[in-house]
């Protein structure tokens, strides 16, 4: 019987909390659940990213180094495409990931269950709460930022409001529709091992 891990992801620095919960196959990779969190939350997948355990842990996996630029002073991530993720939440609960080196987007990562099913299927989300943030808003600070925007129309900074409105289009930060965001999470298959 199939085997999944049952994660609830949730950034860190924004009140009231932004989380994902979803299922995902207990076999898959560091990649995969690098993939569900940024579909689950939707992010553009357009930064670099990373898996951080605790101090004696460091990093657990990141994008491979021939994928991206690396920094020189940076250690070199285990690649996120090999490193299952038994390998870390076997024995531990918890981890972090960072999205965005410039924003510093920080997810805590928990695994509270693992679940077994008669269904197969890669990866399948459960519940959430709010929008993500914009990309490239600035951080936790900008997000405040246009969440004030768009409850007051007020913004904060003085700039032209009109235009950051127009940059937002529809977005809405209390906006989560999990039937819509599952039709398309659950969709996502398995990675083709050829």
């Amino acid at each position: 019987m199939p085997s999944y891990f049952e994660f609830e992801v949730s950034l860190r620095h924004i009140k009231p909390r932004i989380w994902r919960r979803f299922l995902i196959a207990e076999d898959a990779t560091f990649d995969d659940l690098h993939q569900a969190i940024q579909d689950s939350f939707g992010w553009f997948n357009c930064h670099l990213w990373e898996f951080r355990g605790t101090a004696r842990s460091g990093i657990l996996a990141g994008p491979k180094y021939d994928d991206v630029m690396a920094f020189e002073d940076e250690d070199e991530a285990p690649d996120a495409y090999s490193v299952k993720l038994t390998s870390h939440f076997t024995r531990n609960k918890a981890c972090l990931y960072l999205y965005d080196f410039g924003d510093s987007w920080l997810h805590d990562v928990r695994r509270s269950r693992r679940v077994s099913s008669e269904e197969r299927f890669h990866r399948q989300l459960l519940a959430g709460r709010r929008a993500c943030p914009p990309e490239d808003c600035g951080g936790a600070s900008g997000y405040a930022r246009f969440v004030s925007i768009v409850e007051t129309g007020i913004d904060p900074w003085d700039d032209n409001v009109e235009e950051l409105l127009e940059w937002l289009g529809e977005w809405n930060p209390a906006e989560f529709d999990v039937t819509d965001w599952k039709r398309r999470f659950d969709s996502v298959r398995a990675p083709s091992l050829e």
